[in-house]
């Protein structure tokens, strides 16, 4: 059924990355566009020994879908330019058989009603080059397309669905014809192949109008035949999908400026954060340097429906960032300037893309400085550590990033900018500064945010602590806390994780220990003096066999350095890591220790234990090759188990590295499906249509269910000894 519907969908176009880049002078272009298609099917489907009519027999309707491209141009000679296209056809619908129909081996009486869901994408790559480039158009090139996805019809009673994956080469035609001096011009393009009883062709007719600052719409009509024979599970699918489309359309920036990444090699370093283990290729890579920039961005992405993925500098090592290969990535990284350090309120004002480092070196000119400090601090941004609540080693005195947080500007999906918190430690209106610090990129966009200082204390001292077993180093953080003393940091690393970062670092460590604990304490001269005796002798009493007091800064930096290097120096042991991040209470230190332990040798997967001793935030490192088939798995496994034992214990799957994608099972152990929908309201508070940094931080009600991670077992949910917050 081929026919021409009105079109319904105005699109306003808005440019998604620098604005006033330069026009002229330049060899390279970067095009992106984004939009609906409003789309008609007919045609048989057939997985079986029967034809099924799309129409007739499953009721599909007309819908939408999502239209994604982008390009670069270059005038470099020989080398092709480069688009690529994305569609989606994914459609449900429900109705009741006029006739009996058999799929996949599943026979559908008469009269029976069925749900069906067709859901299919078609990615291509085009490799083009252009024969005319004037007021006239033209360009040839080559095509692969990957066309995948499935059918699926359903009853009450039985189920069938067949799936289909398949790369399909092309040929390429576009043909475009300007009128002059109006911004204005017509254009049609076509691929297309067809082979033995096979049949892949896509038409596209279009008008346009660009202006000249590159803002641009584009409407037209697409045509789509696909006729394919014995393609996987599908015996045969002879359909056709038709309607007309609107996009943006307009060029977006001009290299050097680099405003929009589209490249398959300068999107490479975005496919994932710190969890390398999880990746997925961006659609465009988009690098605001305002915020202007950045509500420009989310606009016309909400005006789309198109997914944004917030990123910082990459850090994070629970794939918070990982990018969707239909959305866009913001990249923060050029919003960097320092915009203002006041001494007098020991206050920083500072845009996202600001290395956490750079805080306190830009303060110590005044005496001051910034606490938290992750390991990557000389890498990570404090957008990401607002991101994600970062704390680090001095976390147990000074608190994480929202105990340090004095306010954010925040951009919403829609584009409207908020101001949380201020300078001041009480604003007006609603307190949601709590709420925004480690929501991870869910809820908004951090365009600016203000820090406390701290004054550099007067005094400090280091201490190392060995000991020959771990529960003895457990016992000495219990002792030490349960005496009053609140040390700067207190950090503690078992043998394997003492001896890699001993041998990186040469930070004087006795190899030869079961644990080390590394002590900081700082206050005034006096005060130092005597907590320094006073731990002394309680780690003594505990079984220390030997302490270590560092007063000057180079033995102080030498004794942190091992610490801070210890994520690397693992590295060195084996081809990969996991690292992980689950919180205890201090007094299941011990048995937490001995059951990873026993889980490192069910898995014979080694574990290097480095963790903030006196919070009880973990970081097992767990090593493994994942060239090794199945390690990668086993790895992940056992650390989803390293998780569960914290829940078990009464603590938390997360202390500072978030939820990410990483831990989403484990959310379902540990917060019912109260609490979860809960989480999901406030997400939809801020983002209703669920665009910012989707499927990350909050498992859906279904995933739990299908885990089984909510089932009630004897009328009680897993762990119901602990409390529910």
């Amino acid at each position: 059924m081929n026919y021409v519907k009105p079109l319904v969908t105005t699109v306003l176009a808005l440019s998604l990355a620098t604005a006033g880049a330069a026009q002229a002078d330049t060899l390279f272009g970067v095009y992106a566009g984004a939009g609906t298609w409003q789309q008609s099917y007919s045609g048989d489907v057939r997985s079986g020994v029967s034809d099924v009519d799309i129409e007739d027999d499953l009721g599909l309707d007309d819908d939408d879908s999502v239209v994604l491209y982008a390009a670069l141009e270059h005038g470099v000679p020989l080398l092709p330019n480069v688009r690529a296209q994305y569609y989606t056809l994914d459609v449900d619908a429900d109705s009741v058989l006029s006739r009996t129909i058999e799929f996949n081996g599943e026979v559908f009486g008469l009269s029976e009603s069925v749900s069906t869901l067709i859901d299919l994408t078609q990615t291509d790559a085009v490799l083009y080059y252009e024969l005319l480039d004037n007021v006239v158009s033209l360009d040839l090139g080559l095509a692969i397309s990957l066309v995948e996805g499935s059918i699926e019809v359903a009853s009450l009673s039985e189920r069938a669905s067949a799936d289909f994956d398949e790369v399909v080469p092309m040929l390429y035609a576009a043909v475009r014809a300007d009128l002059p001096f109006t911004g204005v011009w017509v254009g049609a393009q076509a691929q297309g192949i067809s082979y033995d009883d096979n049949t892949l062709i896509g038409f596209d007719a279009k008008i346009a109008y660009e202006s000249s600052v590159g803002l641009g719409v584009e409407v037209g009509y697409r045509a789509v035949q696909v006729e394919l024979d014995a393609f996987d599970e599908v015996d045969l699918a002879e359909i056709d999908v038709n309607g007309p489309y609107a996009v943006i359309d307009q060029l977006r920036s001009l290299l050097p400026d680099e405003g929009l990444i589209t490249d398959a090699a300068g999107m490479k370093p975005y496919e994932c954060d710190g969890l390398t283990a999880i990746r997925e290729e961006p659609w465009v890579v988009a690098l605001p340097e305002t915020e202007a920039q950045v509500q420009k961005i989310l606009q016309i992405c909400h005006a789309h429906s198109v997914p944004v993925v917030p990123r910082g500098a990459g850090t994070g090592l629970s794939g918070g960032a990982r990018p969707m290969t239909t959305g866009v990535v913001l990249g923060l990284s050029k919003m960097n300037r320092i915009l203002d350090i006041d001494p007098h309120n020991c206050i920083a004002r500072l845009q996202p893309g600001v290395r956490n480092l750079a805080i306190s070196q830009a303060a110590e000119v005044h005496g001051l400085y910034y606490a938290p400090d992750p390991s990557s601090q000389i890498a990570c941004s404090i957008g990401g550590n607002v991101a994600e609540n970062s704390g680090g080693v001095h976390c147990l005195k000074y608190g994480l990033t929202v105990h340090n947080l004095r306010g954010v500007r925040v951009v919403t999906m829609t584009g409207e900018v908020l101001e949380l918190g201020g300078p001041l430690l009480d604003n007006p209106g609603l307190d949601l500064l709590a709420v925004m610090c480690g929501s991870e990129g869910m809820l908004g966009i951090v365009t600016e945010v203000t820090v406390a200082l701290l004054p550099k204390p007067p005094a400090v001292v280091v201490m190392l602590a060995a000991f020959d077993a771990v529960n003895k180093a457990g016992q000495a953080v219990a002792d030490i806390i349960s005496n009053g003393i609140i040390p700067a940091g207190m950090e503690m690393m078992d043998q394997l994780a003492v001896r890699a970062a001993e041998q990186f670092a040469q930070a004087g460590y006795p190899q030869d220990a079961a644990a080390i604990l590394i002590i900081e304490l700082d206050g005034a001269g006096v005060e130092i003096d005597s907590l320094a005796g006073m731990v002394s002798r309680i780690v003594e009493n505990a079984g220390a066999t030997s302490v270590d007091i560092a007063t000057d800064p180079a033995a102080q930096a030498r004794l942190w350095k091992g610490r801070k290097s210890a994520f690397p120096a693992v590295g060195r042991l084996a081809p990969d890591y996991y690292c992980m991040d689950g919180t205890i209470p201090r007094h299941r230190l011990s048995e937490v220790l001995d059951k990873i332990n026993q889980l490192s040798s069910q898995y014979n997967l080694p574990v290097a234990n480095v963790f903030h001793a006196g919070d009880g935030n973990l970081h097992p490192l767990i090593l493994f090759d994942s060239n090794v088939p199945g390690q990668l798995a086993a790895t992940e496994e056992m650390g989803g188990k390293i998780l569960e034992l914290c829940v078990a214990v009464g603590g938390t799957v997360t202390g500072e590295h978030g939820v990410g994608v990483e831990k989403l099972n484990q959310m379902c152990v540990q917060f019912n499906s109260m609490e979860i929908e809960q989480f999901l309201r406030l997400k939809f508070a801020w983002d209703p249509d669920n665009l910012l940094n989707p499927d990350k931080g909050i498992p859906t009600l279904t995933r739990c269910g299908e885990l089984g991670g909510m089932h009630v077992r004897h009328g009680e949910l897993p762990f119901p000894e602990l409390e529910r917050f």
